[in-house]
């Protein structure tokens, strides 16, 4: 119960400091807003790339136990909260704590950008994050379906929309990327 109520908090103060933050934000324009939002898209890319590693690095040398608190759960939500608790807190496993680790906050912050987006009105953005968000949690899911019941097409589906995750951001980090001005040799394409 008290991991519940830590996520709870957490996740609420992330959302809360982005929403202080914009408001306490002057009028910008969509420029600026565009510059923003990519700032926010470049961080989620390099957090999906650390979080890459980090999962390369548990499925290479961590052996999850067939028993654990969560695994093989009747009911798949209360499975999930009691695996992905017994990973953080009391696995002994540092590389698959911090890989559920870097996955709660890859869903806070993808979550917190989007509600920044919303707050802005940003019809483009609003659906790039909500696309992002979206894959990183069908991502999260899979990933604590495969550390609950230990089927390889969980961890298989779990690298797919990670890839659908980073590769929204990346688009969208090229779409919107900045015009090129005349006679510049300089490629600009973050």
């Amino acid at each position: 119960m008290l991991g519940i109520i830590t996520f709870s908090l957490i996740f609420i103060i992330a959302i809360v400091a982005v929403i202080w933050g914009l408001r306490r934000s002057p009028k910008t324009s969509p420029k600026e807003q565009n510059g923003l939002f990519r700032g926010m898209a470049v961080r989620m890319v390099v957090a999906l790339i650390v979080q890459f590693f980090v999962g390369l690095t548990v499925n290479l040398w961590v052996t999850v136990p067939k028993s654990h608190p969560g695994a093989k759960s009747s009911d798949y939500f209360a499975g999930v909260y009691n695996g992905v608790q017994w990973a953080l807190a009391h696995s002994g496993i540092g590389f698959l704590a911090l890989h559920v680790l870097i996955a709660i906050l890859l869903i806070i912050f993808s979550t917190a950008f989007l509600i920044a987006a919303i707050l802005k009105q940003n019809r483009f953005w609003i659906k790039a994050f909500a696309l992002g968000d979206f894959f990183i949690m069908l991502a999260f899911f899979n990933g604590a379906s495969f550390l609950n019941y230990g089927e390889q097409f969980s961890s298989l589906l779990m690298e797919i929309f990670f890839v659908c995750s980073i590769s929204t951001f990346l688009a969208t980090l090229y779409i919107t990327k900045p015009a090129q001005k005349p006679g510049s040799k300089k490629t600009n394409w973050i």
